[in-house]
């Protein structure tokens, strides 16, 4: 197949608002998310996590969990949890 530009997928994660209704404060994806099981993050507070996956979409489902392994352990360690590894996910 030919394609106009490289298909993409993105996830995205944002803590946007408390869920408490807390005004003022800044929420956190830990506030959310239990990210304990990717170790401790040298970053400090995270509000926002992103990575972007480019490949074929008619990859095999094997080859898809893979790369999405190798996407969210990318993702992690870009964010400063360095002790992310494919096998977490």
């Amino acid at each position: 197949m030919r394609w106009a530009y490289p298909p993409t997928v993105e996830l995205r994660v944002i803590a946007e608002a408390r869920y408490d209704g807390t005004p003022n404060c800044q929420p956190e994806l830990s506030d959310y998310i239990d990210l304990s099981p990717l170790g401790h993050s040298d970053r400090g507070q995270i509000r926002e996590m992103a990575v972007t996956i480019t490949a074929d979409p008619q990859l095999g489902p094997d080859e898809r969990r893979s790369q999405a392994r190798k996407a969210l352990t990318y993702m992690a360690r870009q964010f400063g949890f360095l002790d992310a590894a494919e096998d977490m996910f």
